[in-house]
């Protein structure tokens, strides 16, 4: 398996490139392992508290499925890889193998029965209970992602079949944390200005050397969003900062709620 990070939407150049040799159940787990890595994680507060939850951008069950489905339908016989390209728009998991002739993806999707070109893989992956049963993965990835509200595109190519999740840009993210960038100072009536608080006091607490820049990239939240917070919890004396900039820390004082 060939994994890679592209600076691009195309393949000139890339951040980082691998290439994984193994048997079907360790391929499986790194190829997820590498999309989890290199995915953004938002964080939120569960139900208002202070629990952080991390969500993936992209569902990890619709992940792993099309790893998994990617090498049961693949060409062995063919020299070229299977293969994970991650963009900054979309997440690609491509197989060599021609798609069932005759056959579209929506076919699956509706229920058709499924065509595994490599019928020994899929039944050890069943008897594993790597899969569910066969036929049904386009199906559970499709609904998978329309719960997440992440687009899903099936794509037959020349020279093999590919997976592709659109990745949510930062804004679609913000949303998920129950903050966006556009919200005003005073926005608190569904609680995004005192959930963002929390979260924001969260990390200074455990790690009171942060920078707002840091805090920014670890919540994906604005910079600008980061440094109005920051002001106000200073106006109301709950934070303070001790010390520079660069090399300064956060002091927590009681009026911590």
């Amino acid at each position: 398996m060939q994994m890679a990070i592209f600076a691009t939407e195309t393949k000139l150049t890339f951040l980082d490139i691998d290439q994984v040799f193994g048997n079907i159940f360790e391929l499986i787990e790194t190829g997820e392992g590498y999309i989890r890595k290199n995915i953004k994680w938002p964080v939120n507060f569960k139900s208002g508290g202070m629990e952080r939850v991390e969500i993936p951008e992209i569902p990890l069950e619709a992940i792993r499925e099309a790893i998994i489905n990617s090498l049961i339908h693949r060409d062995f016989k063919n020299p070229k890889s299977n293969e994970v390209s991650i963009y900054k728009d979309r997440v690609e998991i491509f197989n060599p193998g021609e798609f069932p002739e005759g056959y579209k993806p929506e076919d699956f999707i509706k229920g058709e029965g499924s065509i595994p070109r490599n019928p020994l893989i899929a039944n050890t992956l069943y008897l594993s209970k790597d899969i569910e049963k066969w036929g049904s993965g386009f199906r559970r990835i499709t609904e998978v992602c329309s719960k997440a509200h992440i687009k899903v595109k099936f794509e037959i190519r020349k020279n093999g079949f590919m997976v592709i999740f659109y990745r949510k840009t930062d804004e679609e993210l913000l949303d998920l944390t129950g903050e966006n960038k556009n919200n005003s100072a005073n926005d608190t009536e569904n609680g995004t200005q005192i959930d963002t608080e929390k979260l924001i006091l969260n990390l200074l607490e455990k790690t009171p050397d942060i920078t707002q820049k840091e805090l920014s990239e670890k919540t994906n939240i604005s910079l600008r969003t980061v440094k109005r917070i920051i002001q106000q919890l200073k106006e109301k004396d709950i934070i303070e900062r001790i010390g520079s900039d660069r090399k300064g820390y956060w002091k927590m004082n009681n009026g911590v709620k």
